[in-house]
């Protein structure tokens, strides 16, 4: 599962980089994680929005887990990820 972090301000590259590390400490208590690799970035868009990280999220093997879509669901409504961001 990829989780995008998006922001709409003007952040340096420690800001970027404080902002998905505060993301991804909070997912880490999810229990349904096994493993997340975060990646800050420095992208520019046109739009008020920008992509300043990606984390990737390791779920347990697929025969003893929940739907994907149950788990991104429950990220959202513990408030784990804003829930402008969460798409069914």
């Amino acid at each position: 599962m990829q989780v995008q972090v998006r922001a709409r301000d003007n952040f340096s590259v420690f800001e970027r980089d404080a902002l998905v590390r505060a993301i991804e400490v909070r997912i880490i208590g999810y229990g349904e994680i096994t493993s997340i690799c975060a990646r800050s970035m420095m992208v520019s868009s046109q739009g008020k929005e920008e992509t300043i990280g990606t984390l990737l999220l390791e779920l347990p093997p697929w025969d003893t887990q929940r739907t994907t879509t149950e788990i991104g669901e429950d990220l959202c409504n513990l408030s784990l990820i804003s829930q402008a961001f969460c798409w069914a």
